[in-house]
């Protein structure tokens, strides 16, 4: 969870960290950058980052030839997304935007 003062900040931290992790991008031919286990997950995975209803923030690039789905950040998540629905495999990530009050 985060607040919407700390969401940009956030957003560029992972930046960061991703530019620092996979400099040449995790679609390349990296290999330390794991691949979905087969096209059935694949699929999955890939449905839900196409169903959300949040912002994709960084990532949600995917190469079906290879499994490989770039790390997704999607912003703005609702408590009703389909990210937020039932289990979500560890290639999925989600943070929901708490509203502050005063």
């Amino acid at each position: 969870m985060c607040t919407a003062a700390m969401q940009p900040k956030l957003i560029e931290s992972f930046k960061a960290a991703l530019a620092e992790f996979s400099p040449a991008g995790p679609l390349t031919e990296n290999v330390d950058y794991s691949a979905i286990v087969n096209p059935a997950h694949f699929e999955r995975v890939s449905k839900l980052v196409d169903g959300t209803k949040g912002r994709i923030a960084i990532g949600g690039t995917r190469n079906a030839a290879t499994n490989k789905i770039e790390v997704t950040v999607v912003a703005d998540v609702q408590k009703d997304d389909v990210l937020m629905a039932g289990a979500s495999p560890e290639s999925c990530s989600s943070y929901i935007m708490l509203q502050e009050e005063g």
